[in-house]
Protein backbone atom coordinates (compact mmCIF):
# COMPACT_ATOMS: atom_id res chain seq x y z
CA UNK A 1 0.00 0.00 0.00
CA UNK A 2 0.84 3.74 -0.88
CA UNK A 3 -0.22 7.17 1.06
CA UNK A 4 -1.44 9.58 -1.35
CA UNK A 5 -3.26 12.93 0.14
CA UNK A 6 -3.33 11.11 3.41
CA UNK A 7 -5.15 7.99 2.08
CA UNK A 8 -4.21 4.35 1.85
CA UNK A 9 -4.12 3.24 -2.30
CA UNK A 10 -3.40 0.07 -3.39
CA UNK A 11 -0.30 0.01 -5.25
CA UNK A 12 -0.18 -0.55 -9.44
CA UNK A 13 2.11 -3.88 -10.58
CA UNK A 14 4.83 -2.38 -12.00
CA UNK A 15 5.03 -2.86 -15.85
CA UNK A 16 2.28 -3.45 -18.54
CA UNK A 17 0.06 -6.72 -18.88
CA UNK A 18 1.99 -7.75 -21.32
CA UNK A 19 5.61 -7.86 -19.70
CA UNK A 20 3.97 -9.50 -16.51
CA UNK A 21 2.30 -12.28 -19.22
CA UNK A 22 5.52 -12.66 -20.75
CA UNK A 23 7.42 -13.18 -17.69
CA UNK A 24 4.50 -15.48 -15.96
CA UNK A 25 5.67 -17.80 -19.51
CA UNK A 26 9.28 -17.57 -19.04
CA UNK A 27 8.85 -18.54 -15.50
CA UNK A 28 6.27 -21.39 -16.67
CA UNK A 29 7.21 -24.47 -18.89
CA UNK A 30 9.09 -22.96 -21.75
CA UNK A 31 7.80 -25.84 -23.91
CA UNK A 32 4.56 -27.16 -22.65
CA UNK A 33 5.57 -30.95 -23.20
CA UNK A 34 5.54 -32.17 -19.73
CA UNK A 35 2.01 -31.37 -19.63
CA UNK A 36 0.61 -31.99 -23.25
CA UNK A 37 2.85 -34.52 -25.11
CA UNK A 38 1.50 -37.58 -22.69
CA UNK A 39 -2.04 -36.49 -23.73
CA UNK A 40 -0.79 -36.43 -27.85
CA UNK A 41 0.42 -40.39 -27.05
CA UNK A 42 -3.01 -41.25 -25.33
CA UNK A 43 -4.97 -39.86 -28.21
CA UNK A 44 -2.67 -41.36 -30.74
CA UNK A 45 -3.18 -44.77 -29.10
CA UNK A 46 -7.31 -44.82 -28.90
CA UNK A 47 -7.15 -43.93 -32.37
CA UNK A 48 -4.69 -46.64 -33.57
CA UNK A 49 -6.98 -49.02 -31.02
CA UNK A 50 -10.61 -47.82 -32.22
CA UNK A 51 -11.54 -50.69 -34.39
CA UNK A 52 -10.27 -53.23 -31.26
CA UNK A 53 -12.36 -51.35 -28.73
CA UNK A 54 -15.14 -51.16 -31.26
CA UNK A 55 -14.93 -54.98 -31.92
CA UNK A 56 -15.15 -55.93 -28.16
CA UNK A 57 -18.33 -57.32 -27.25
CA UNK A 58 -18.55 -55.96 -23.67
CA UNK A 59 -22.18 -57.84 -22.50
CA UNK A 60 -19.68 -61.07 -23.28
CA UNK A 61 -17.18 -59.71 -20.99
CA UNK A 62 -19.49 -58.83 -18.22
CA UNK A 63 -21.32 -62.45 -18.56
CA UNK A 64 -17.90 -64.05 -18.17
CA UNK A 65 -17.10 -62.23 -14.87
CA UNK A 66 -20.38 -63.40 -13.76
CA UNK A 67 -18.91 -66.76 -13.82
CA UNK A 68 -16.07 -66.16 -11.11
CA UNK A 69 -16.23 -66.64 -7.50
CA UNK A 70 -16.68 -63.78 -5.27
CA UNK A 71 -13.64 -65.36 -3.37
CA UNK A 72 -11.60 -65.53 -6.76
CA UNK A 73 -12.25 -62.43 -7.50
CA UNK A 74 -11.04 -61.33 -4.02
CA UNK A 75 -8.22 -63.38 -4.14
CA UNK A 76 -7.15 -61.61 -7.38
CA UNK A 77 -7.98 -57.83 -5.97
CA UNK A 78 -5.51 -58.69 -3.26
CA UNK A 79 -2.83 -60.17 -5.87
CA UNK A 80 -3.25 -57.09 -8.06
CA UNK A 81 -2.22 -54.69 -4.61
CA UNK A 82 0.75 -56.94 -3.95
CA UNK A 83 1.90 -56.72 -7.38
CA UNK A 84 1.52 -52.84 -7.84
CA UNK A 85 3.65 -52.65 -4.84
CA UNK A 86 6.00 -53.97 -6.14
CA UNK A 87 5.87 -52.32 -9.40
CA UNK A 88 6.63 -48.63 -6.94
CA UNK A 89 9.33 -50.17 -4.79
CA UNK A 90 11.10 -50.88 -8.73
CA UNK A 91 11.46 -47.08 -9.17
CA UNK A 92 12.56 -46.38 -5.83
CA UNK A 93 15.41 -48.57 -5.82
CA UNK A 94 16.60 -47.09 -9.29
CA UNK A 95 16.03 -43.91 -7.96
CA UNK A 96 17.94 -44.56 -4.69
CA UNK A 97 20.74 -46.03 -6.58
CA UNK A 98 21.26 -43.17 -9.31
CA UNK A 99 20.94 -40.36 -6.31
CA UNK A 100 17.93 -38.58 -8.21
CA UNK A 101 16.76 -36.89 -4.40
CA UNK A 102 13.08 -37.65 -5.23
CA UNK A 103 10.96 -38.23 -2.51
CA UNK A 104 10.25 -42.23 -1.73
CA UNK A 105 6.36 -41.78 -2.21
CA UNK A 106 6.57 -39.68 -5.41
CA UNK A 107 8.84 -42.63 -6.96
CA UNK A 108 6.74 -46.17 -6.13
CA UNK A 109 3.23 -43.53 -7.47
CA UNK A 110 5.04 -42.52 -10.59
CA UNK A 111 6.77 -45.91 -10.93
CA UNK A 112 3.33 -47.99 -10.88
CA UNK A 113 1.64 -45.95 -13.16
CA UNK A 114 4.55 -45.92 -15.41
CA UNK A 115 4.64 -49.42 -15.60
CA UNK A 116 0.49 -50.18 -15.44
CA UNK A 117 0.03 -47.67 -18.79
CA UNK A 118 3.34 -48.60 -20.41
CA UNK A 119 2.21 -52.33 -20.69
CA UNK A 120 -1.37 -51.51 -21.81
CA UNK A 121 -0.34 -49.28 -24.15
CA UNK A 122 2.21 -50.96 -25.54
CA UNK A 123 5.98 -49.20 -26.62
CA UNK A 124 7.00 -49.42 -22.70
CA UNK A 125 10.12 -47.58 -22.96
CA UNK A 126 8.62 -44.49 -24.58
CA UNK A 127 5.12 -44.63 -22.87
CA UNK A 128 7.00 -45.21 -19.18
CA UNK A 129 9.30 -42.66 -19.78
CA UNK A 130 6.25 -40.06 -20.68
CA UNK A 131 4.55 -40.87 -17.53
CA UNK A 132 7.65 -40.60 -15.58
CA UNK A 133 8.60 -37.47 -16.98
CA UNK A 134 5.34 -36.27 -16.37
CA UNK A 135 4.59 -36.97 -13.11
CA UNK A 136 7.98 -35.80 -11.68
CA UNK A 137 8.65 -32.33 -12.53
CA UNK A 138 11.84 -32.18 -11.01
CA UNK A 139 13.38 -34.48 -13.58
CA UNK A 140 14.57 -33.57 -16.74
CA UNK A 141 13.59 -35.91 -20.03
CA UNK A 142 16.77 -38.29 -20.39
CA UNK A 143 16.85 -38.76 -16.41
CA UNK A 144 12.84 -40.20 -16.54
CA UNK A 145 14.23 -41.96 -19.82
CA UNK A 146 17.45 -43.43 -18.45
CA UNK A 147 15.04 -44.61 -15.27
CA UNK A 148 12.43 -46.29 -17.57
CA UNK A 149 15.56 -48.10 -19.28
CA UNK A 150 16.98 -49.56 -15.77
CA UNK A 151 14.17 -50.40 -14.77
CA UNK A 152 13.44 -52.51 -17.90
CA UNK A 153 16.64 -54.00 -17.56
CA UNK A 154 16.32 -55.38 -14.55
CA UNK A 155 13.07 -56.63 -14.58
CA UNK A 156 14.30 -58.39 -17.58
CA UNK A 157 16.92 -59.74 -16.11
CA UNK A 158 15.41 -61.01 -13.17
CA UNK A 159 12.45 -62.32 -15.27
CA UNK A 160 15.43 -64.49 -17.20
CA UNK A 161 16.34 -65.96 -13.82
CA UNK A 162 12.98 -66.87 -12.38
CA UNK A 163 11.71 -68.33 -15.38
CA UNK A 164 15.45 -70.54 -15.87
CA UNK A 165 14.55 -71.76 -12.07
CA UNK A 166 10.48 -72.56 -13.11
CA UNK A 167 11.53 -74.32 -16.59
CA UNK A 168 13.76 -76.42 -14.41
CA UNK A 169 11.41 -77.11 -11.85
CA UNK A 170 8.21 -77.45 -13.07
CA UNK A 171 8.02 -77.76 -16.99
CA UNK A 172 10.07 -80.49 -18.55
CA UNK A 173 9.82 -79.31 -22.34
CA UNK A 174 13.24 -80.63 -23.62
CA UNK A 175 16.80 -81.10 -23.45
CA UNK A 176 16.99 -78.05 -25.12
CA UNK A 177 15.09 -75.34 -22.99
CA UNK A 178 16.74 -76.88 -19.92
CA UNK A 179 20.45 -76.37 -21.21
CA UNK A 180 19.26 -72.67 -21.85
CA UNK A 181 18.03 -72.36 -18.59
CA UNK A 182 20.84 -73.97 -16.45
CA UNK A 183 23.00 -71.40 -19.16
CA UNK A 184 21.09 -68.60 -17.85
CA UNK A 185 21.15 -69.49 -14.14
CA UNK A 186 24.78 -70.25 -14.32
CA UNK A 187 25.66 -66.33 -16.22
CA UNK A 188 24.09 -64.71 -13.51
CA UNK A 189 25.91 -66.38 -11.01
CA UNK A 190 28.85 -65.37 -12.57
CA UNK A 191 27.63 -61.84 -12.80
CA UNK A 192 26.69 -62.28 -9.28
CA UNK A 193 29.89 -63.45 -8.40
CA UNK A 194 31.78 -60.62 -10.25
CA UNK A 195 29.57 -58.19 -8.49
CA UNK A 196 30.60 -59.25 -4.82
CA UNK A 197 34.44 -59.62 -5.65
CA UNK A 198 35.59 -56.96 -8.67
CA UNK A 199 32.39 -54.88 -8.52
CA UNK A 200 34.48 -52.11 -11.05
CA UNK A 201 35.64 -53.81 -14.30
CA UNK A 202 37.59 -52.42 -16.88
CA UNK A 203 37.07 -53.36 -20.09
CA UNK A 204 38.98 -51.60 -23.08
CA UNK A 205 39.97 -48.77 -21.21
CA UNK A 206 36.20 -48.55 -20.16
CA UNK A 207 35.24 -48.43 -16.66
CA UNK A 208 32.11 -50.20 -15.75
CA UNK A 209 30.39 -49.99 -12.37
CA UNK A 210 27.89 -53.51 -11.35
CA UNK A 211 25.25 -53.34 -8.85
CA UNK A 212 25.47 -53.93 -5.67
CA UNK A 213 24.97 -57.71 -4.98
CA UNK A 214 22.39 -56.51 -2.52
CA UNK A 215 20.86 -54.62 -5.07
CA UNK A 216 20.57 -57.39 -7.24
CA UNK A 217 18.90 -59.93 -4.74
CA UNK A 218 16.17 -56.89 -4.11
CA UNK A 219 15.27 -56.58 -7.63
CA UNK A 220 15.11 -60.55 -7.94
CA UNK A 221 12.91 -60.66 -4.94
CA UNK A 222 11.04 -58.07 -6.07
CA UNK A 223 10.83 -59.22 -9.48
CA UNK A 224 9.38 -62.25 -7.86
CA UNK A 225 6.46 -61.22 -5.92
CA UNK A 226 5.20 -59.10 -8.36
CA UNK A 227 5.19 -61.84 -11.18
CA UNK A 228 4.02 -64.44 -8.68
CA UNK A 229 1.16 -62.21 -7.78
CA UNK A 230 0.24 -61.23 -11.34
CA UNK A 231 0.03 -64.61 -12.27
CA UNK A 232 -2.05 -65.40 -9.52
CA UNK A 233 -4.49 -62.77 -10.50
CA UNK A 234 -4.51 -64.32 -14.18
CA UNK A 235 -5.28 -67.95 -12.40
CA UNK A 236 -8.14 -66.67 -10.68
CA UNK A 237 -10.02 -65.13 -12.84
CA UNK A 238 -9.78 -67.95 -15.78
CA UNK A 239 -12.47 -70.22 -16.22
CA UNK A 240 -13.13 -72.57 -13.35
CA UNK A 241 -13.67 -75.87 -15.30
CA UNK A 242 -10.23 -75.18 -17.05
CA UNK A 243 -7.67 -74.66 -14.17
CA UNK A 244 -4.69 -76.59 -14.64
CA UNK A 245 -2.05 -76.85 -11.58
CA UNK A 246 -0.84 -73.73 -10.51
CA UNK A 247 2.63 -75.32 -10.86
CA UNK A 248 2.07 -76.00 -14.17
CA UNK A 249 0.53 -72.29 -15.04
CA UNK A 250 3.22 -70.24 -13.82
CA UNK A 251 6.13 -71.54 -16.07
CA UNK A 252 3.83 -70.79 -19.21
CA UNK A 253 2.70 -67.68 -17.76
CA UNK A 254 6.12 -66.35 -17.28
CA UNK A 255 7.43 -67.65 -20.39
Amino acid sequence: MRQVHGKAQPRRANGSLSQVWRGGLRRADPTGLRRFLPFVFAGLFLLLARDDIAALDWLDVLGAGDGISTGHWALATLATAVSFAALGRYDQLVHGALGTGVDARRTRWSGMAAIALGQMAGAGLLTGTLIRWRLMPDLSLGVAGRITLIVTASFLAAWAVLTSFAVLLFLPIGDGASALALAILAASSLLALLAFVLPRLSVASRHLTLPPLALMARILGLTATDTLAAATVLYMLLPQDALPGFTAFLPAFLL
